[in-house]
């Protein structure tokens, strides 16, 4: 069994150090990944095929003024949180249930979940872009209340169409990064 380790030093400045947080942590005793660590990311790397390390496992770490200047940088590209993605998830899998049943579209702008996704703000928006082929209609819909622009309303009710123009927009004004826009 391996040892937990409650130090790591950045693999990118080689300075700053991720620290576990041993007060949380007594609460999450199970591997690394599923600690708490302040200062940063502790990660596993599986290196895949083509690497002079195929099939390796490293223990890595990189500090929080890395992951920012990556960011800034474009090194590193966010695309949203995990932590959002699944609040988000939960809701839209309760708006799916409730649209089956509310066929009027005011129904469902009014509904308490459609507006607790929208009182979240434009954080969600990396989500709604990955999961708009799974559910375009919806997703076009908050991404209209969310921008508070329809670039897909000369097509309303034509789904395939509003995913369309809903891509060309994303991808003119600046989200393309989030989705891979075919």
């Amino acid at each position: 069994m391996q040892q937990l380790v409650k130090k790591y030093k950045c693999v990118a400045c080689l300075k700053n150090e991720i620290v576990l947080d041993e007060k949380h942590a007594e609460h999450y005793k199970s591997t690394y990944m599923q600690n708490w660590w302040d200062g940063g990311w502790v990660f596993k790397l599986v290196t895949g095929f083509g690497s002079k390390h195929d099939g390796d496992m490293f223990i890595g770490a990189i500090c929080d003024d890395c992951i920012q200047k990556f960011q800034d940088d474009g090194t590193l590209n966010y695309l949203g949180s995990y932590l959002l993605e699944s609040n988000l998830l939960q809701y839209v899998a309760k708006l799916i249930n409730f649209k089956e049943n509310m066929p009027d579209v005011n129904q469902i702008v009014n509904h308490p979940e459609f507006k607790n996704l929208v009182n979240g703000g434009k954080l969600i928006i990396p989500t709604l872009i990955h999961h708009m082929d799974e559910e375009p209609w919806l997703c076009c819909l908050l991404l209209e209340a969310l921008l508070k622009v329809n670039p897909a309303s000369e097509h309303s009710g034509n789904i395939a169409e509003m995913k369309e123009d809903w891509k060309d927009w994303l991808k003119l004004n600046g989200w393309e990064e989030y989705y891979t826009i075919p």
